[in-house]
């Protein structure tokens, strides 16, 4: 499978069961969908600070990518998100590549 197909595969199974979130970076931010998820211990990265209220936001890179998007790739640490009504702290970001190219992120946050 081409890693456009994985992405548009992606992108349309977050709309049909994912949420609305915003990713920030300093003013600026992004409007998508996610599917997210709470982390039991045993699933933290390594790096990545543990705790009660660890979530996981899986993302298309779609809204990150298109001309002119507020925030684009890579995801940083330093971003936020705002998600179920609260402002979160990004505290692990890992992109799947496929042929070179981003076609989903992991992104792991508390709050």
């Amino acid at each position: 499978m081409a890693a456009q197909d994985t992405i548009a595969r992606l992108d349309a199974s977050l709309e049909r069961a994912g949420t609305d979130i915003k990713i920030f970076r300093a003013a600026s931010f992004v409007e998508c969908r996610a599917r997210v998820r709470g982390l039991s211990a045993q699933e933290l990265r390594p790096g990545s600070t543990g705790g009660q209220g660890t979530f996981r936001a899986i993302l298309s890179p779609t809204k990150f990518t298109v001309a002119g998007a507020a925030v684009s790739l890579p995801i940083k640490i330093t971003d936020k998100v705002l998600w179920n009504g609260s402002q979160r702290s990004i505290t692990y970001v890992w992109p799947v590549i496929m042929d070179g190219q981003v076609v989903r992120i992991e992104a792991d946050f508390m709050g």
